[in-house]
């Protein structure tokens, strides 16, 4: 009796993952993630996070809750869903550790660290950045490592604390032009000409801002030059 139960349950286990699975992966391959469609995932947003919750109960679906996370979080980040998506994030990074998916972990803590700056929790930002930093050093992520240098080096302006903005921004500089990467060379010049205009270092401010909107230009980004200092 005591084996037939066991049975029992290991089919109702296996029959539970297997929902979770498959819902899953139809949200993982749908176009309104892909295309972001504000319509359908306001609609399907309970859904979706329902499933990702109970994707992220079971370790072996790991493979498949990722993916879907790192696809939503451009809508909630939009959309402004911040406290739910803050605890969404924090149970994907435990999970990510369990696995040992170091990427993956870089990748969410991330998320979380620009989570955390839209909710002005400052002490969250600047531990989660710092993170993300000395991750993507182990794993040897040289653009995760430039963006999170960069952001909050943009971050510790507002805090006055000017000199580490400055380091932690042209480090990311020299990181992004090594890497070739025109939105991180833009978005870091315009960083380090805010600075510069707080700092009344006028030259050079000029210059950054310059260097940012001239890339922005060339890559006919119009959303970033309307949004630009």
């Amino acid at each position: 009796m005591t084996s037939l139960r066991l049975d029992g349950e290991e089919n109702r286990r296996s029959f539970f993952q297997g929902c979770v699975e498959r819902m899953l992966l139809y949200w993982r391959d749908h176009q309104a993630l892909a295309s972001i469609d504000i319509a359908v995932l306001d609609r399907e947003r309970p859904r979706i996070l329902k499933n990702i919750a109970l994707g992220l109960e079971l370790q072996p679906l790991w493979p498949l809750v990722k993916p879907l996370v790192i696809a939503f979080a451009p809508y909630m980040e939009r959309r402004g869903h911040w406290d739910a998506w803050h605890s969404v994030l924090e149970q994907a990074i435990r999970m990510a550790q369990r696995a040992g998916d170091i990427e993956s972990e870089t990748t969410l803590t991330a998320f979380l660290a620009r989570v955390c700056q839209r909710m002005s929790r400052y002490d969250e930002v600047v531990r989660y950045y710092r993170r993300v930093i000395r991750l993507a050093k182990v794993t040897g992520n040289r653009f995760e490592e430039a963006r999170a240098c960069s952001n909050l080096g943009y971050y510790y302006i507002d805090g006055g604390r000017w000199w580490r903005s400055e380091v932690l921004s042209c480090h990311a500089l020299a990181i992004f032009e090594e890497l070739g990467s025109d939105h991180g060379r833009a978005h870091t010049h315009n960083h380090l000409g805010l600075l510069y205009m707080r700092r009344h270092r006028n030259e050079e401010a000029r210059t950054n801002l310059e260097a940012a909107r001239h890339i922005w230009q060339v890559n006919e980004d119009t959303h970033s030059l309307l949004h630009a200092i």
